[in-house]
């Protein structure tokens, strides 16, 4: 694959490119360092071709879903998933369905949603059906995660218990630092994916970023699939 990211010049490798070669030693994967981390993102989906994806929550996916829904779909993506979700209503501005929802998926027709928060009664009974779900669906194509600023991914955090399950796909999780109760993939759910698309956006994730390259240890760091594409702004990199 070529992605716009790590074109070179006269044969030689550009600046950008000498930078990438630096980060793939401390991140698992490839890694895109891009001044468009969107744009970056839709080039990676087209190329990918999945017809399977498990969508993410926050700012930096809302862009990346906007510009998906600008520039267009791959032809062969009609399934879509949520890797993680916050156990409320989907009208709720938290919820990353009603996100995803909004920015794109509402003007979609002839595409199969699931969601993760379902009409369950409870946190635990929403990841309980979709780990079954999920078990019954996999591999999905792509998985998209994105990095706190606390160094989590999904909504797997730091010091957490419930990073050590390998039991199950999928299970409800949360802190006193994060607000709402989670549905959340497990490391083995992520990993069972065929792609990993990690979107790194703003200076803020610049600490967490840092504290990986030194070495700690941090959810994000954990991230396995079959194949892993990190997509980083200049402005998340550490110096």
């Amino acid at each position: 694959m070529c992605f716009a990211g790590t074109e070179t010049t006269g044969g030689n490798p550009s600046a950008r490119y000498l930078r990438l070669a630096v980060l793939v030693e401390w991140l698992p994967g490839r890694v895109i360092v891009s001044a468009d981390a969107p744009t970056e993102f839709v080039a990676a989906l087209h190329e990918i071709a999945p017809r399977s994806i498990a969508l993410s929550g926050g700012s930096t996916a809302a862009r990346c879903y906007r510009e998906l829904g600008a520039q267009g779909l791959p032809d062969s993506l009609h399934r879509f998933y949520w890797s993680d979700e916050r156990f409320v209503s989907v009208s709720d501005p938290d919820s990353n369905e009603g996100l995803s929802r909004k920015t794109f998926l509402d003007d979609l027709s002839d595409v199969e949603v699931f969601s993760m928060r379902g009409s369950a009664d409870t946190v635990e009974q929403a990841a309980s059906e979709y780990d079954a779900l999920v078990s019954a669906a996999l591999p999905i194509d792509v998985v998209h995660l994105g990095v706190g600023p606390d160094g989590h991914t999904a909504s797997l955090f730091p010091d957490s218990p419930d990073l050590k399950i390998d039991n199950h796909l999928v299970i409800s999780t949360g802190d006193d630092q994060h607000p709402h109760r989670r549905i959340s993939f497990t490391y083995a759910g992520i990993a069972r994916c065929r792609w990993a698309v990690v979107t790194v956006v703003g200076a803020e994730k610049r600490p967490a970023m840092a504290s990986m390259r030194d070495g700690e240890d941090l959810p994000s760091m954990h991230i396995g699939a079959e194949n892993i594409l990190w997509i980083i702004d200049e402005a998340a990199l550490p110096a």
